[in-house]
């Protein structure tokens, strides 16, 4: 690093990626900056400024001897930092210590506290950020994490007997397993301490009435009067049950799961156009079905179900429909990746019964075919992917009524 790019960083101030310290921070304090860094984007601490970034310089002997320990020592697992000397004027050096963002580890001080960096600040971790980390540095998957309280008695069992008997061709009454292990075995229960629970898939697609014990599920549906959010709104539905229907003992649905209602709820809220072609009417929707059930079984298989106090948001408006997921997509894929097959599960478990009950298809090819290629040949407008803060939206834009067109 040069002087001057050196200076412009101090220009800048502390922020989300830079910190200053002067050389005097005791080996626990500056372990827990780095692991606030290493736990989030990475950053830079710049050794030998105050505060007010007035450069005092580096005073400690063999410093780089002493940064490197405190990453190895007070560090877990240990970090590997890169280390360079500035001397801004003479007898005056601040030292550089850039520590990498983290990717495939969750770190923590040698004294056990779990630190993020927030703005210009590190600070503690709390329990639902704990467990964001760990799940998106592919350390834990959190949908087989137990759900307190819910057991077999809360299963909904004509949506399990429909599961093994229907979709895996196992007759229940004939098997010498118990239905218990076959939970257990499958994932849809697990056993801890405490006793036998329902995982968090378990409960998203077998449970009766999965709200109750998991707020944050479900899909909040609004259809805006305009284009623009606000209090105008012509139709609104709080979609809260298992994930996929309920069938009886013919097959025939006899309760919507949240999938299908979030479907029903956006046909019900965007228009048809009709027109002859020769003496045939046909029919072109706004939105294409197809495209809007793979954007919502994205969103309710992919979304960051740690994050307790939000809900998936659909919103229709009069230009667009949106489907907002909570939780950034993971560290180790980029939206543009996404468009181009790439695939991560966040939630296996949840991936696999969709698989199994027919919602998913094709492993990473859902974005660029389904949505994005049958979108944009429907509507002619390629569908928009992006994150804002803590949400991951996809936008899709209707198809327009041609001038030989009526609305349906």
């Amino acid at each position: 690093m040069t002087k001057l790019e050196l200076l412009e960083i101090i220009r800048n101030g502390e922020s989300s990626y830079t910190e200053f310290k002067l050389d005097s921070i005791s080996p626990n304090e500056l372990a827990e900056v780095f692991v606030g860094f290493a736990n989030s984007d990475g950053g830079k601490v710049l050794l030998g400024l105050d505060d007010n970034g007035d450069i005092i310089g580096i005073t400690k002997d063999k410093i780089e001897e002493w940064v490197i320990n405190i990453c190895r020592n007070n560090c877990e697992p240990g970090i590997i930092p890169l280390v360079e000397t500035v001397e801004v004027e003479p007898a005056k050096k601040v030292m550089v210590v850039t520590i990498p963002r983290g990717l495939g580890s969750v770190y923590k001080t040698n004294r056990g506290r779990w630190r993020i960096r927030v703005g210009s600040t590190t600070r503690e971790a709390s329990t639902e950020e704990l467990a964001r980390l760990f799940q998106q540095r592919g350390m834990v998957h959190f949908d087989i994490a137990p759900v307190p309280k819910v057991g077999f008695g809360q299963l909904d069992m004509r949506r399990v007997r429909y599961y093994w008997e229907v979709i895996r061709k196992i007759k229940l009454d004939e098997v010498e397993t118990k239905l218990e292990d076959l939970l257990l075995n499958s994932q849809i229960m697990t056993q801890i301490d405490e006793g036998k629970f329902l995982t968090i898939a378990g409960t998203l697609i077998f449970a009766k009435n999965p709200e109750r014990f998991l707020p944050q599920a479900g899909i909040t549906a609004v259809r805006f009067k305009g284009n623009d959010l606000s209090y105008e709104t012509l139709d609104r539905e709080d979609i809260e049950e298992a994930l996929v229907n309920s069938y009886d003992d013919e097959g025939k649905i006899i309760e919507y799961g949240v999938i299908e209602k979030a479907i029903r709820f956006v046909e019900r809220n965007t228009s048809t156009f009709s027109y002859m072609d020769g003496i045939v009417r046909k029919d072109i929707p706004q939105y294409l079905k197809e495209s809007v059930r793979e954007a919502i079984v994205n969103a309710v298989a992919h979304r960051h179900y740690s994050i307790i106090g939000s809900k998936i948001r659909l919103f229709v408006f009069n230009n667009r429909l949106e489907v907002r997921s909570p939780g950034k997509i993971p560290n180790t894929v980029t939206i543009e990746q996404m468009k181009a097959s790439c695939h991560y599960a966040r939630n296996p478990v949840i991936v696999k019964f969709l698989q199994h009950f027919g919602y998913v298809e094709d492993i990473g090819l859902g974005i660029p075919n389904k949505i994005i290629k049958l979108m944009k040949e429907h509507s002619g407008k390629e569908p928009e992917l992006k994150e804002l803060g803590e949400e991951f939206i996809v936008t899709l834009f209707p198809a327009e009524a041609k001038e030989n067109m009526e609305r349906g």
